[in-house]
């Protein structure tokens, strides 16, 4: 009787995920994108901001939170509204040596865009 008295409070209880077995959606998709990132140091992209901005440059650093650095960087809103200078495609925007993306805000990344 005391085993079973023990079998049913512990079974009464819901069951507690496992932590280890359901990491949180940030923690996977960090540990998941830092390596791919990194593979692809050196090579031109163009990112995305959540709030419209385009960066077009050149990958320096990347790190586990997508925190990217990009260098010889073309600047931009979605609209086209800061025209300080304009790139081959027409896109208007400012041109920076040394960008900081903080992972958080950024919407997507296209690899390749030469």
């Amino acid at each position: 009787a005391r085993q079973i008295s023990r079998i049913m409070s512990s079974s009464s209880a819901p069951p507690q995920p496992n932590k280890s077995e359901t990491p949180t959606s940030h923690t996977a998709t960090a540990s998941n994108l830092a390596p791919l990132l990194r593979h692809f140091v050196g090579i031109e992209l163009i990112v995305e901001t959540k709030n419209g901005r385009t960066f077009k440059g050149r990958l320096r650093e990347a790190d586990a939170f997508m925190n990217l650095v990009l260098s010889r960087t073309l600047c931009g809103s979605s609209g086209g509204r800061s025209a300080k200078s304009t790139n081959a495609s027409g896109v208007a925007g400012e041109n920076f040596d040394w960008v900081h993306l903080r992972g958080p805000t950024i919407r997507y990344i296209v690899f390749g865009a030469n």
